[in-house]
């Protein structure tokens, strides 16, 4: 659980007597960072822009003002890191946001996760969505990675590749098999891929996503928890799918799911999803995979040992399992496989990855960190001073490189231009929205009548308005090649467009 003690300021209880924009040390360091100087903005981009003719997404994204960063972690054996992050340290990185025009944010995991959503077991798949985001929208650091002692929650996929799932039936037993019928049902919408003829931009690589060319592009899908019967238990029943699901992938996919095979960084098979942990899967897409430029400027890791530990065997502070002794009796022990697991992770992070390692002393009687013992607050209060220089310094680096004279009603029209161009990008064509798409040009290559008439788009919440709207707007663009003007907004996407008042004086600025 997250909790937060009201009554005394977070960072006097690692024995801090201010908040850190208030400290001397921490003044002392934003002193010491280089100054940022502007240079003259791009006219002949701004003029595109206005006009709504630049759809370009290396171009608009140049005008993103943002830092946004995921902190990866188990999350019972960091509570105390994560709290510090968010109550000490990010309340002044946001200040120093503000006076290099930036946006700072850091993506917090351990809850907002709406409870129908858990049910559906949609949980990792918006934790990488997040991750995601961050990796495309921030200029400065984007992952943090907390290395500790613990691997983790390591979940088989939602949404199953059709021929891999049927190649992974054939070998299981026929109760196993009859389990995994019952609680996955093939969708039948495909997506569109290579063999259809089209070609399709992912984010992040195609076979780990089970897209790859070859695949239908369709997927089984594990169905919500509200299937279950009245008095029935999830778990039990999640854990022989889980079981069946890894032995099977590991039979069929032997060197993929390997321990070399999960250590090859050219490896980026779907069946390595039934064995890793989520921790492990935001490690690769948020790590491991990017560039290695990318990986120097805006990755960190923050690698803590503990000492101690295992012999205190919680389930909270490293991976444990139940066994049973020679008696029969049920006995907790350290999982030498997740332990296993995690160390050739770590083992995996790129030399010129910026890294920092920790080790509190621990206590073989109380696992984990006390705030009571001064070595442990004093690793606390380095842990964040290194956190917070590291994202300064990548904040300080972004606007560097975003450092033109700010132009509000250009920034306004760009944000909506690469809006909609990342998620025409994305979209799917079927039956029903191409009749929309032609209706919709039909009414746009009209002339001007004078009626003042509009076409309005309707449906339900989630029916997927906006990436066709979008993909309206991009093909209307691309098909008008230069010519008039577009102006797009996509409401409540930004302070600008969240209100009457700043929305019409942007599109008034932007006329004129």
């Amino acid at each position: 659980d997250v909790v937060f003690n009201t009554s005394t300021p977070i960072w006097e209880t690692v024995g801090h007597t201010a908040p850190r924009a208030d400290r001397e040390d921490w003044k002392k360091f934003l002193a010491a960072l280089p100054s940022v100087e502007e240079r003259e903005r791009d006219g002949a981009l701004d003029d595109r822009i206005l006009r709504g003719h630049e759809i370009v997404v290396a171009n608009l994204e140049q005008l993103k003002r943002v830092v946004r960063l995921l902190v990866s972690s188990t999350f019972t054996d960091t509570n105390e890191e994560r709290n510090l992050f968010l109550g000490d340290v990010m309340p002044a990185l946001q200040l120093l946001g503000r006076k290099l025009k930036l946006e700072v944010f850091m993506a917090e995991m351990r809850w907002g996760i709406r409870t129908e959503a858990s049910a559906a077991h949609l949980t990792s798949e918006i934790c990488m969505r997040e991750l995601e985001r961050c990796l495309r929208e921030s200029v400065g650091i984007s992952y943090v990675f907390i290395a500790a002692q613990k691997y983790g929650f390591r979940p088989f996929p939602r949404l199953i590749p059709e021929k891999l799932f049927t190649e992974l039936l054939e070998k299981m037993a026929d109760k196993d098999r009859t389990l995994l019928e019952e609680w996955f049902k093939l969708d039948e919408n495909a997506l569109p891929g290579d063999d259809a003829g089209e070609e399709k931009k992912w984010e992040g690589p195609r076979e780990f996503y089970g897209t790859a060319p070859g695949a239908s592009g369709r997927f089984y899908v594990l169905q919500s928890q509200s299937k279950l019967k009245e008095g029935e238990d999830w778990w039990p029943l999640f854990e022989r799918m889980q079981v069946s699901l890894r032995g099977a992938a590991l039979t069929c996919f032997p060197y993929e799911t390997s321990e070399e095979g999960l250590r090859d960084p050219a490896n980026k098979h779907f069946a390595q999803r039934f064995v890793i942990s989520v921790t492990e899967e935001e490690f690769k897409r948020g790590l491991l995979w990017v560039s290695p430029q990318r990986q120097k400027e805006q990755t960190l890791v923050l690698q803590r040992t503990v000492k101690a530990l295992e012999e205190a065997k919680d389930g909270l502070w490293i991976d444990t399992k139940e066994v049973q002794d020679a008696q029969g009796t049920k006995v907790k022990v350290v999982d030498a496989e997740a332990q296993q697991l995690l160390s050739r992770q770590i083992a995996m992070i790129p030399p010129h990855v910026p890294t920092s390692t920790y080790t509190p002393p621990g206590d073989s009687n109380k696992a984990g960190l006390d705030k009571q013992k001064p070595e442990d607050r004093a690793y606390l209060r380095k842990v964040c001073d290194d956190f917070g220089e590291s994202v300064a310094k990548s904040m300080a680096q972004g606007a560097q490189k975003l450092a033109v004279t700010r132009d509000e009603t250009v920034d306004e029209a760009g944000h909506h231009l690469l809006f909609a161009v990342v998620r025409a990008d994305k979209f799917c064509d079927t039956e029903t929205t191409g009749k929309v798409v032609a209706a919709v040009q039909e009414y746009l290559s009209r002339r001007p009548d004078g009626s003042g008439q509009a076409f309005v788009v309707h449906g339900r919440s989630g029916a997927g308005k906006t990436y066709l709207m979008s993909k309206i707007m991009v093909g209307h663009i691309e098909e008008r090649a230069g010519k008039g003007c577009v102006v797009i907004r996509f409401l409540g996407t930004s302070p600008a467009s969240s209100a009457v008042q700043p929305l019409l004086s942007s599109l008034c600025k932007q006329l004129r």
